[in-house]
């Protein structure tokens, strides 16, 4: 690997589509590259995005989106997001469909929220229906991530929140998860916690207790296994909420 051969590569060939400011953005963007710089590949991005090119643009917009990011800057990033969605690009749909469900936020739109994250399931779906294509295992992650989110929105952004819309999503969003044989990760564990809620509600029909601690008990051994892995405190605070819901 050799960052400064790449970029002295880049810079000799044309950028008409803007597909080599794109990639010097990335370069610029990586954190294993000894010049990383978010404000140089921030300059690539945008001079890429001046010339549609629909990735840069969603680049930028997963930066200004970021809330950790220097460069934060939420309705420019949602902008630069648009014109990726526009394009089809699918993790800027997902990325746009979680912005707009973000309660806090002045952008939070339900609506909105509902129509990127139906059209990148769409767009996965029709993908698949091709003729002897598989989906990628990133693209499998993304539809799993998609269920989640579309269960997010049943159970608790919608007046009156439909358990059973949001169950069937999540249920299918730990299936597609197992068919990767991806049993433990972060968002399988929160909807582990959520179908746990839903069990535990008397008010519903699908109360049903036991359900529910086998849920939290799933989810408690997972985020202790991870904990045991990374020898940090990070998920204790996690591993206490789901105590008290046992308990």
């Amino acid at each position: 690997c050799d960052y400064n051969k790449a970029v002295d590569i880049l810079t000799d060939y044309n950028d008409s589509k803007g597909s080599v400011s794109l990639q010097l953005g990335n370069i610029y963007n990586n954190e294993q590259c000894p010049f990383f710089d978010k404000k140089t590949a921030l300059a690539h991005y945008e001079e890429s995005a001046s010339k549609n090119n629909a990735y840069a643009a969603y680049f930028l917009g997963k930066i200004l989106t970021n809330k950790d990011s220097e460069f934060y800057d939420l309705e420019k990033g949602i902008n630069f997001l648009h014109v990726a969605a526009d394009a089809d690009t699918l993790p800027a749909r997902i990325l746009l469909g979680r912005t707009y469900l973000d309660k806090e936020s002045p952008f939070y739109n339900l609506e909105e929220a509902q129509e990127q994250l139906s059209l990148a399931l769409e767009s996965l779906e029709n993908i698949e229906k091709k003729e002897f294509y598989q989906l990628s295992k990133t693209e499998l992650q993304s539809k799993a991530q998609i269920y989640k989110y579309l269960g997010d929105i049943q159970m608790g952004h919608i007046e009156p929140h439909n358990y059973s819309n949001a169950l069937d999503y999540y249920k299918k969003c730990k299936d597609t998860y197992e068919a990767l044989g991806d049993t433990n990760n972060v968002i399988l564990n929160s909807i582990y916690i959520r179908m746990a809620k839903i069990h535990s509600d008397k008010m519903e029909s699908f109360y049903n207790p036991k359900i529910a601690e086998e849920y939290l008990l799933t989810a408690l051994k997972n985020v202790q296994e991870i904990q045991a892995e990374s020898n940090t405190g990070d998920n204790a605070n996690f591993m206490q909420h789901i105590k008290l819901q046992l308990y």
